[in-house]
């Protein structure tokens, strides 16, 4: 398991978990946007004035089960926020994301689904990008100790 997860996106809406399958396609780039603000400092150096970063990842899944399907495209016409989970496997990262350009490409002309391309946008910003120095509670909160 990585630092920050390997496993699949879970999305949780209305009490109900929906666990996606491992997305077919995935870049290497942060998801993590800067939207602080920055300036310059009396020597006229470009200096971080606050530090904020908001969750932003497009996601691609190929054949979503019908329940699935049917649960993402009701968060997105509701344009309520949902609950985020980039990886299964570390629950203590999540985000409240409103679910933004969904698109589904038919196979082949069909009726059928193929490929849905969406993206996640984090309803508020955060002060701390996840790291191993900011997360070792989070980690170990669930491990009893002697």
């Amino acid at each position: 398991m990585g630092l920050l997860g390997s496993g699949s996106p879970l999305m949780v809406m209305n009490g109900a978990e929906l666990e996606f399958p491992d997305p077919s396609q995935g870049d290497a780039a942060s998801p993590y946007v800067f939207e602080g603000k920055s300036g310059r400092n009396i020597l006229g150096e470009n200096v971080k004035i606050s530090r904020k970063w908001r969750f932003k990842r497009s996601y691609r899944f190929v054949a979503l089960s019908q329940t699935i399907y049917d649960r993402l495209v009701a968060a997105y016409n509701s344009g309520s926020p949902v609950r985020w989970y980039p990886h299964i496997d570390v629950p203590i990262i999540s985000y409240l994301v409103h679910i933004e350009n969904l698109s589904l490409k038919p196979y082949q002309g069909l009726a059928l689904i193929d490929d849905v391309i969406f993206d996640v946008e984090g309803v508020s910003t955060i002060n701390k990008i996840p790291s191993i120095d900011n997360m070792i509670t989070g980690h170990y909160a669930f491990n009893k100790g002697v």
